[in-house]
């Protein structure tokens, strides 16, 4: 899935965020996952889907996700993540007024 020119907002959206904060992201966000460690065999193991890779071959390719990252697995349909994302923030308690941040809240996965 082509993504170029829009490398510079993935970097930056995702350097504005916690280690720990879970991201629900789309298809043209792969910046977003290498920022976070997702490498680049990652992404091939993702696209062949094989063993190694993180929904263990059950997902489509460049439906990447990593519960050691924090990041949900990209769906096909679009805006799926949106509901997602608010059940997310009523769980870690809201946001902060200052940045954006959340709350910090123990999680267990």
């Amino acid at each position: 899935m082509m993504n170029s020119g829009e490398e510079a907002v993935q970097f930056g959206s995702a350097a504005g965020l916690d280690p720990d904060d879970m991201i629900y992201a789309q298809y043209r966000e792969t910046g977003v996952f290498m920022w976070r460690g997702f490498t680049i065999d990652d992404c091939m193991d993702q696209c062949f889907g094989n063993r190694l890779e993180g929904g263990r071959g059950r997902q489509m390719p460049v439906h990447y996700g990593s519960h050691k990252l924090n990041i949900q697995f990209i769906s096909s349909c679009l805006a799926t993540q949106m509901p997602h994302g608010e059940r997310e923030r009523e769980q870690v308690g809201g946001l902060e007024l200052r940045g954006w941040r959340r709350r910090k809240k123990e999680r267990e996965w």
